[in-house]
């Protein structure tokens, strides 16, 4: 069964045909690459059909000095053949308009209705540059996580496996619902995913989160699930935490980027006042064992450590630290 319900694939040339596939790991060297049984089927099939339509146009790969096609992203709800899709095509300029109405066609016929262009002009291997196009007639696909619905965009966070990310962020919630159930704050918060969950057990929920995309989806989400007991911030997490140092913060969920914490937000996290659990997800080891040491010197002691197999087949894992102080 599919566990991966996002995939990101990369352009090349081989033997004058544009190919698909994944980037070989510690490089940019593009391992051309037909299906992967992680994902849903139609990611490659979809992706093999956009290839063969690259060629018919004489659309070429990106080589960082020349070519059109760079990147290509997919998202599936894990609805089964409910499911709904987006694609986001990745180019280093824009292909002429007959190669965009048959994407459009292309992509209709796999049932895609969040369609987007996005013209990436710089050196640089960013997958979502933000100058996006609507090729489509939705902006977002909607997922389903326990009872809750989330808008997710081209641009926003949220896990890639959706069975493990249910129950990591079941026990995150367990161990915060145990507190004295007043304010909670959720770092890094994205489309409000554990944050509406937080709702249900707080007199009041703040989301933080820095893409400002991000915020307004978690703000329709809360919408959508007739939820009126969050707010979400758009801003940098080290900025934003100093605002709730003197607020009664019984609960803190932070599930940072691959860069972790870092000392600035560990300082806030300590000077938080009363008695505080925290719940930390680390996608990178390194985030960890920086941040942890800090937040043991801020007064917090460890309850647990937990991982997570997020990513099937590979040497990758969350890892969740309960906390409290």
């Amino acid at each position: 069964l599919p566990c991966r319900f996002k995939s990101i694939r990369y352009f090349a040339d081989v033997d004058g045909k544009v190919v698909n596939g994944f980037y070989e790991s510690r490089s940019h060297k593009v391992v051309p690459r037909d299906n992967c049984i992680l994902e849903p089927f139609w990611f490659s099939a979809f992706a093999k059909e956009l290839c063969l339509l690259a060629d018919r146009y004489a659309l070429n790969s990106y080589n960082g000095k020349s070519g059109t096609l760079r990147s290509l992203m997919l998202r599936d709800s894990g609805s089964g053949d409910s499911s709904e899709k987006l694609a986001l095509l990745g180019v280093a300029s824009r292909p002429v308009d007959d190669f965009l109405e048959a994407l459009k066609k292309l992509a209709l016929s796999y049932g895609i209705k969040a369609l987007f262009l996005d013209e990436n002009v710089s050196c640089g291997n960013k997958v979502v540059a933000g100058n996006l196009l609507s090729l489509g007639t939705d902006s977002t696909i909607q997922v389903e996580l326990g009872a809750l619905r989330y808008q997710v965009s081209a641009q926003s966070f949220m896990q890639v496996n959706y069975s493990v990310a249910q129950a990591l962020y079941k026990e995150a919630v367990d161990w915060c619902k145990g507190s004295r159930g007043r304010q909670a704050l959720d770092i890094c918060c994205g489309v409000g995913t554990m944050t509406l969950m937080l709702s249900r057990y707080f007199t009041r929920v703040t989301g933080i989160e820095i893409v400002e995309q991000a915020v307004a989806a978690a703000r329709e989400n809360a919408a959508q699930n007739g939820i009126k007991n969050c707010e979400f911030v758009a801003g940098d997490m080290s900025e934003c935490i100093g605002r709730y140092l003197y607020d009664e913060v019984d609960a803190v969920i932070a599930d940072p980027s691959r860069a972790g914490l870092g000392p600035k937000v560990c300082r806030s996290l300590s000077r938080l006042k009363g008695e505080v659990r925290l719940c930390c997800i680390f996608c990178s080891l390194t985030g960890l064992k920086r941040d942890i040491p800090m937040l043991l010197e801020g007064g917090y002691r460890i309850h647990k450590v937990k991982g997570f197999d997020m990513f099937k087949n590979s040497r990758h894992i969350e890892t969740m630290v309960l906390l409290s102080k």
